[in-house]
């Protein structure tokens, strides 16, 4: 009876050391929404195709945030606000509050004769 005892009770502080360290070093991370995930693969996926098109180095090696934000546009859902910034190493703040923004990061090396690298950082929301 004394070994049934403590074989249970060693069972017990198995299960309780589990329990403690499901709970301190589980998964906290919260998952991303589905629908921005989709506005991100969008996103990228028009810069890429506008890229593909040789459009879009013209337009950043000219600072024309506009025309890319006309480009962009038939790509993206309706619902959704755009926003693009043109920068080199570090990019400004969009300045849009929103509790569902993201951004995509796409970058240019410049043209044949003019190498000027620059970022190019698209904001939904």
């Amino acid at each position: 009876m004394k070994g049934l005892l403590k074989s249970l009770e060693a069972i017990v502080s198995i299960l309780i050391i589990f329990v403690i360290f499901v709970v301190f070093f589980g998964s906290n991370e919260i998952l991303p929404e589905f629908e921005t995930i989709n506005w991100q693969m969008k996103g990228f996926n028009a810069l890429k195709s506008l890229d593909q098109s040789n459009d879009l180095r013209q337009y950043v090696l000219a600072n024309s945030t506009g025309v890319i934000e006309n480009k962009l546009l038939p790509f993206v859902p309706p619902e959704v606000n755009i926003k693009v910034v043109v920068c080199q190493t570090f990019c400004e703040k969009p300045g849009v509050e929103s509790e569902k923004i993201i951004s995509i990061n796409y970058l240019i090396a410049g043209d044949v004769n003019d190498y000027r690298p620059r970022q190019v950082v698209l904001y939904m929301w």
